[in-house]
């Protein structure tokens, strides 16, 4: 596990390392697709390591890429805090519907109504089959 985590942790610092030199070529709009590759695939540690590495090799002119890149860090914390909220909420109102609660009760401590569930649900179902 440990090596992996080196491995890894030596793909990301070269992978920001090109990054760098695609923004000072001025083609910071190809590393988007890492960016979110590794949103996508890491854990919170290794997307901090990777925002300090980020910040390392992108001072002064080439800001835009550092900005871009917290930028995208942050709105995956974003979009992952929200699918977490969102298959709390799942678990809870299956949870309900299996002790037998009505849905008049479920809306009422939820504020989510039995057609917003389903939707939600299967929101929720096909993002952890991606995963």
């Amino acid at each position: 596990m440990a090596a992996a985590r080196r491995e890894m942790k030596a793909a990301l610092e070269t992978a920001v390392q090109l990054m760098g030199e695609l923004d000072r070529a001025g083609q910071s709009e190809r590393f988007g697709p890492v960016v979110l590759y590794v949103l996508r695939t890491q854990d919170e540690e290794a997307l901090r390591e990777f925002g300090a590495a980020l910040r390392r090799e992108v001072r002064g002119p080439g800001g835009d890429m550092k900005t871009y890149g917290e930028q995208l860090i942050h709105e995956g914390r974003q979009e992952g805090r929200q699918e977490g909220r969102q298959e709390g909420q799942v678990a809870t109102i299956e949870s309900f519907l299996r002790a037998g609660v009505e849905w008049s009760i479920i809306e009422q401590a939820t504020g989510i109504g039995q057609q917003a569930f389903e939707l939600l649900r299967q929101r929720t179902h096909a993002s952890d089959r991606e995963r």
